[in-house]
């Protein structure tokens, strides 16, 4: 059994699929708790509270991602990190949620293709998701209401 909160490929992959699936900010991911998500139901979803400006949305999230986070679930609930409404979604080995910079460090260490830029941050995923949500559907609005603006 890991240490709770060890960082897993099944964590890893997680904070990846969520920055680049619903352009949330990098404080935003590391604050989210158990109890803002829905994965249940028609329209699975992510409150955030107290993101830029102290303000609080609902985010969507993709059906691919709602698999991707019971699957997190499900194996928080076999291990050692808690469940509970309160607690971070990502944790780290000391019970803690993961902080801005410990995000942004964890993928600045995660091994990459070769060839692939060296510019590539944990934000860049929020502008990719911006990018491909406007030229999918070609609505600014939209846009600006799945990313806080």
């Amino acid at each position: 059994m890991a240490c709770p909160g060890c960082i897993s490929g099944v964590k890893f992959c997680a904070i990846i699929d969520l920055a680049l699936s619903t352009g949330l900010r990098v404080s935003e991911i590391s604050d989210i708790r158990i109890g803002g998500l829905t994965l249940c139901g028609p329209e699975p979803q992510v409150i955030m509270r107290n993101g830029r400006g102290g303000k609080s949305r609902t985010v969507t999230l993709p059906q691919d991602l709602r698999k991707h986070l019971r699957g997190l679930m499900r194996r928080k609930k076999r291990g050692v990190e808690p469940t509970r409404p309160v607690d971070y979604l990502f944790m780290t080995e000391r019970g803690a949620g993961f902080t801005t910079p410990g995000v942004q460090l964890l993928f600045k260490r995660a091994p990459r293709k070769p060839g692939s830029p060296s510019h590539f941050s944990i934000h860049s995923c929020r502008y990719s998701n911006k990018t491909y949500l406007y030229r999918r559907t070609n609505d600014l609005k939209l846009v600006q209401i799945q990313v806080g603006h």
